[in-house]
């Protein structure tokens, strides 16, 4: 028997998952306009129940130019055969007793030899079909009626202890279990055999996978096969729940579809890319293809809770967090029948081409640089100096973001001085620069803590290690500023411009009346639009495409230090170009300290010593002492009075002062 044409589905794949029974109800008419405007909105798929499938569904996807997907149920109690036949199938808990169906599916234990079977069988069946240009597999897991139970606060079920899935995991690992109820051999297998019992199920899960997939292409070499995937936040959360292992099973397949439906999950739109960026990590060259949910509609759900209203504006946010995190552009919308007449407009906004460039365009320091499409054969020597030019182009970007950084200095200025804070917000390259300028400031300048404060994604543990996802946390860029007040200055670093955390953070800080400011190297970003003062600093394509580490690290942090020394020359923490609030923390800085004091008033080391131990240690009290002739109770006084600012205490005070000439500067 020759196989029929595929049509395979381009990448990146850009689908709509449709119900079947939404299909029925339509007119010839209704389906065709709607899947008209699937294509024309930049759709390349349509992903539906594969037994539903009829001819004129083929042909009218084929005439709108759409492949045409068909998904498998394969361990739910929707699958065919009619599973209610086999009670063997259905989990046990731990108590022993059969698991509660919950809203609208009951998961089926993935251990039954006959039943493994007749799915196979099922599978070649359909591969054969000349109506599918590919099949998509699902429910294949451990059962988990996940859009529940992965919501922030619930407690997911650990698995199924039924005896067939007992028997096969002694059967195939040599681990004997007690005897007694299921409890007790729960009991025993997470006490002693936790991580061997995580591993058997990854195993069974993958073997049933290729089982499949060996299937499908047996009966029809060549066919496109995706896997939809649970969207939980990291892959060990995965493996442990329900089995899949992304490195094991993506290569058995052409793309991963992870359904992250964030309303349903009760979870903000950058839900949807902190997912997919987990995914990839252990996916290798098979595509991502990110799930995106497009409406909660009760009468799509019948009855079941499909989340919070999701308002154009988190669509717009789910399918950009999509895009961006997938790898290739790809992502699935979920149901494809909850874009409406503003949807469709929007989504093809964002999915269109023209001339082969995506909208909106790519950031700046995304794009590829020209000058360097040939790094990879030049000698060693030559390499690094395609590098030092492309770093050349740093400083004059940022000297062109000056005037919009000395806004940024003064709204610093006045609210420190008003007793409110500066907080750096960052993820990546971007928010460990912030973390270290930060640190720096008082050893420096004698900063107290917590009044300029930086904040990375992923907490302090992606300082040293890299916690990428955490970038597309939206969520938790506003929870790092829950304490942000109008008293504050916040400044949000993106390289470029669009940072879920970033955005997150700015828009706590707006809500919270603070001043805001964007550090970014995209003349077009986002989300300057959330910001007061936009800082950037148009650093261009990297020498590495996407390496942001380099120029676009660069400009940061020359803009940061910038910012936070000229933050604390305007606060009176120098005099002249010598720090005057130096933290002596070891031997090197009390010597600076003398060396300081000296070339501050042309006083003799000796005097200085003395000068500097009678004001404790205070190089500004001691400073204004040498220059003015007053002591020291005077001197703490007249700062006191002026800020704390060294050259207003001496010129009040005036008895001596030697200005600006030298050496008394």
């Amino acid at each position: 028997m020759t196989a029929p044409a595929s049509h395979a589905p381009g990448r990146p794949l850009r689908a709509a998952y449709v119900f079947d029974r939404t299909l029925t109800a339509l007119t010839e008419s209704e389906r065709d306009r709607m899947l008209t405007e699937y294509a024309a909105s930049g759709l390349n798929a349509l992903i539906t129940k594969a037994e539903s499938v009829t001819p004129e569904l083929a042909r009218a996807c084929r005439t709108a130019g759409l492949s045409l997907l068909g998904s498998v149920a394969c361990f739910s109690d929707h699958a065919r055969p009619a599973a209610e036949q086999r009670p063997n199938l259905y989990p046990v808990s731990g108590d022993g007793r059969p698991w509660q169906r919950m809203e609208w599916y009951t998961g089926l234990v993935p251990t039954d030899q006959a039943y493994i079977t007749e799915l196979a069988d099922r599978c070649g069946l359909l591969a054969v079909s000349p109506l599918l240009d590919g099949l998509v597999l699902d429910f294949l897991r451990w059962p988990l009626h996940w859009e529940l139970e992965l919501r922030p606060g619930a407690a997911p079920r650990r698995s199924s202890y039924d005896p067939h899935t007992l028997d096969d995991f002694t059967r195939r690992t040599g681990i004997a279990l007690p005897s007694g109820s299921p409890s007790a051999k729960a009991g025993h297998l997470h006490a002693h055999h936790e991580e061997a019992w995580h591993r058997y199920r990854c195993e069974v899960i993958t073997d049933v996978t290729r089982r499949l997939t060996d299937a499908i292409r047996s009966a029809r070499p060549g066919l496109w096969t995706g896997l939809f995937l649970v969207p939980a936040e990291d892959g060990e959360q995965r493996r442990r729940l329900v089995g899949q292992c992304v490195a094991e099973l993506a290569p058995l397949v052409d793309a991963v579809l992870p359904m992250s439906y964030h309303a349903i999950l009760h979870r903000e739109p950058a839900f949807v890319g902190l997912v997919a960026r987990s995914v990839r990590t252990d996916s290798g060259p098979t595509a991502v293809v990110p799930m995106v949910q497009t409406t909660n509609s009760p009468v799509l759900a019948r009855g079941a809770d499909w989340g919070p209203e999701i308002t154009v504006t988190d669509l717009v946010g789910a399918v950009r967090s999509a895009l961006d995190a997938s790898g290739d552009g790809g992502l699935c919308l979920f149901p494809g029948e909850g874009l409406d007449g503003t949807g469709l407009p929007l989504l093809a906004e964002h999915l269109r081409t023209e001339d082969g460039r995506e909208h909106p365009p790519l950031p700046p320091t995304e794009r590829r640089n020209p000058a360097t499409v040939g790094i990879d054969r030049l000698p060693t020597d030559e390499l690094l100096r395609a590098i030092n030019a492309e770093d050349a182009r740093v400083p004059a970007a940022v000297a062109r973001a000056l005037p919009t950084l000395a806004l940024a200095v003064d709204a610093a200025v006045a609210a420190l001085r008003a007793g409110g804070r500066v907080h750096y917000v960052g993820a990546g390259s971007s928010g460990r620069y912030a973390v270290l300028d930060a640190a720096e400031l008082a050893p420096t300048y004698g900063l107290e803590p917590g009044r300029i404060v930086a904040h990375l994604a992923g907490g302090p543990t992606a300082l040293a290690h890299a916690a990428e996802n955490a970038e597309d946390d939206e969520a938790a860029g506003r929870r790092a500023l829950a304490q942000v007040t109008a008293r504050d200055v916040v400044l949000g670093l993106a390289a470029s411009g669009r940072t879920p955390y970033v955005a997150g953070a700015l828009a706590a800080a707006r809500a919270a009346a603070a001043t805001t400011v964007l550090v970014s190297c995209n003349p077009d970003a986002p989300l300057a639009r959330t910001a007061d003062l936009h800082v950037c600093t148009d650093t261009g394509p990297e020498a590495i495409t996407g390496s942001t580490r380099m120029k676009a690290g660069s400009a940061q942090k020359l803009v940061l230090h910038s910012f936070s020394t000229a933050v604390m020359v305007r606060l009176g923490r120098t005099w002249s170009n010598l720090m005057t609030d130096l933290a002596a923390t070891n031997a090197k800085l009390a010597g600076r300290k003398l060396t300081l004091l000296a070339q501050a008033t042309g006083a003799d080391p000796g005097t200085c010593r003395a000068v500097l131990q009678e004001a404790g240690g205070e190089l500004k009290t001691a400073l204004v002492v040498l220059l003015t002739g007053a002591d020291t109770q005077e001197a703490r006084a007249a700062l006191a009075v002026h800020g704390e600012v060294a050259r207003a205490a001496v010129a009040a005070l005036t008895v001596r002062c030697p200005g600006d000439s030298a050496p008394a500067t």
